[in-house]
């Protein structure tokens, strides 16, 4: 296995184990303390995570849970873009991360992004998650049910094996060729 490979498995077994700490540190910027860019893109990633919107489905051993790792470090990096340098530190964090997920997905990248910028206007339960954002009960009920997903998530370990990485840029591949507008 190439030293890329390697450390991407690395990096990416990390964020399976941080993942419930993610979660919760992301529902605590639903707070109507910060910023509604923040709020909106906060309850886009966290929607995605509660209301199985998954691009891989969870059940999937290894790499299940990695496309909500993804999703939830883009969507703090489309916030910070959002607020600027006001940004929350857990927020700036995570889009840090993002930067490993833009060179893994490569091309396939840009539809990502559009993707998950999309799911401030997703319908799901009769409401967007900028309408959650604006709501600050609708928030908070959003928050409840992100730590709820936190007890219940079982993680399930990356293979240390090259076809791991390769398994799921199929999976992310074949899911984004179908998204427009990138």
């Amino acid at each position: 296995m190439d030293s890329i490979s390697a450390r991407r498995i690395e990096v990416f077994s990390l964020w399976l184990k941080t993942l419930p700490a993610d979660v919760r540190g992301m529902a605590s910027l639903l707070s109507p303390r910060e910023a509604e860019g923040v709020r909106s893109y906060v309850a886009a990633g966290i929607t995605y995570l509660t209301r199985n919107l998954d691009l891989i489905p969870d059940g999937i051993e290894g790499i299940g849970y990695l496309d909500d790792a993804f999703v939830l470090r883009t969507a703090a990096a489309l916030a910070v873009e959002a607020v600027g340098v006001g940004a929350p530190h857990a927020l700036r964090r995570l889009a840090t991360d993002n930067d490993e997920v833009k060179s893994f997905l490569g091309s396939d990248y840009a539809r990502f992004r559009t993707y998950v910028g999309g799911l401030r206007d997703h319908v799901t339960k009769g409401r967007t998650a900028s309408q959650i954002a604006a709501d600050p009960s609708l928030s908070n009920g959003l928050a409840a049910e992100a730590l709820e997903w936190c007890v219940e998530y079982k993680e399930s370990p990356l293979q240390r094996d090259a076809r791991e990485l390769e398994r799921l840029q199929t999976f992310l591949h074949s899911k984004l060729s179908l998204v427009r507008g990138a």
